[in-house]
């Protein structure tokens, strides 16, 4: 089953999701919810040794902006994002232009921005 935060999530998408629940009730996994172990991305850069990623794709069912919010922007150095932005695009935009992003194009869903070099 897709799931969200609900906080995020809008109506139109609770009802795209509830449309594809009645797709998949037959599935053994249809309305429980399985808990996961989640790290931040500051804590897998960590690991890795780097604070610097070249490309990062962001799609994650309309909690894009909350994800956004969530990265430590004085730690870490992202070149270009692939974002999702079918919920919430105008904020998004304006969220990555205050954080030095230049907007570069819009693909179905998606937009794309890379870090402003000068």
């Amino acid at each position: 089953m897709i799931s969200s935060a609900d906080a995020v999530m809008t109506a139109q998408h609770r009802n795209r999701i509830n449309s594809e629940i009645i797709y998949f009730k037959n599935d053994n996994t249809y309305n429980k919810s399985i808990p996961v172990q989640w790290y931040s991305l500051l804590d897998v850069l960590n690991v890795i040794g780097t604070k610097k990623v070249e490309y990062f794709s962001l799609d994650v069912e309309c909690a894009e902006l909350y994800i956004l919010e969530s990265i430590d922007w004085n730690q870490i150095d992202i070149d270009v994002f692939t974002i999702e932005t079918d919920q919430h695009r105008d904020k998004i935009m304006s969220f990555m232009k205050d954080h030095g992003y230049k907007w570069l194009t819009h693909l179905t869903g998606d937009d794309i921005f890379s870090k402003h070099t000068g």
